[in-house]
């Protein structure tokens, strides 16, 4: 389970796909950082150059995703965390 976290849309600027691991470049506003994460797990959330997508960040760790359906199915969230990032998301 996620505590706390930031949840935020960016832009996904750069894809390196590579065999086994994936580097994504993505930008929100100025800040802009880059995340490398299996290539596998990039592909199954659908992340595609220039398309917004979103990141969460909790800790260390950094999650982008495009569909929300993809985010609830890798990590167990209640339903606080799920009222939560709509919350963020639509407002």
């Amino acid at each position: 389970m996620l505590k706390n976290y930031s949840i935020f849309k960016v832009e996904i600027v750069d894809i390196d796909y590579g065999m086994y691991m994936t580097g994504i470049t993505a930008k929100n506003g100025k800040i802009v950082f880059s995340v490398m994460m299996k290539t596998e797990e990039a592909i199954k959330a659908m992340i595609e150059k220039n398309r917004e997508a979103y990141c969460v960040l909790s800790g260390k760790d950094v999650i982008i995703f495009r569909d929300f359906k993809y985010f609830a199915s890798k990590f167990i969230l209640n339903r606080k965390v799920i009222e939560e990032y709509f919350s963020k998301i639509l407002a």
